[in-house]
């Protein structure tokens, strides 16, 4: 305040110029801009458990994660540290386990699941992570199982909806 009093007063223009330049510079260098920084998160033994993109702390870009044998698990989009678009999820194996969107941090459209050697497992549809319209179950020799309609929004994990279909 002093400075800034001290420039206004003061009758050589050149001068408050100068000292109002510099309290700008102080004004805007502590202002902090807003960067996506590359961010990676290990387990205890030093291996890489995530590696992706933050902004201003949060989640926001592509994400991949990884199990201690350094193979990845998932990939897939973060906006605001909530899962978006299309992600994948891997079995030990380096296979694909399942695959779908997210929308808000939650399952949504079309997802399909596989087993262990890459056979199709089952196609589910979710809504807000809950299941609903088309649900088909695979055997491994690829035959269908079952192949249902849901009609009212379901609130079951997989194996449990599966388990009371088939038996």
């Amino acid at each position: 305040m002093i400075i800034f009093s001290y420039c206004l007063n003061h009758k050589n223009l050149v001068n408050s110029k100068f000292w109002l330049s510099i309290i700008f510079l102080i004004c805007c260098s502590s202002v902090n801009f807003s960067q996506k920084k590359f961010h990676k998160i290990y387990f205890k033994n030093g291996q890489l458990k995530e590696q992706g993109w933050l902004l201003n702390n949060q989640k926001d870009g592509y994400w991949q994660t990884y199990n201690k044998e350094n193979r990845v698990t998932s990939k897939g989009n973060y906006s605001k540290n909530q899962k978006k678009g299309y992600w994948y999820f891997y079995h030990s194996n380096r296979n694909i386990s399942e695959k779908g969107w997210f929308k808000n941090d939650l399952k949504t459209k079309e997802w399909l699941y596989f087993y262990k050697k890459s056979h199709l497992k089952s196609i589910l549809h979710y809504k807000k992570n809950k299941l609903t319209g088309l649900a088909v179950k695979y055997y491994k020799n690829g035959q269908k199982k079952v192949r249902v309609i849901i009609k009212k929004v379901q609130n079951l994990d997989i194996g449990s909806f599966f388990t009371k279909m088939v038996t």
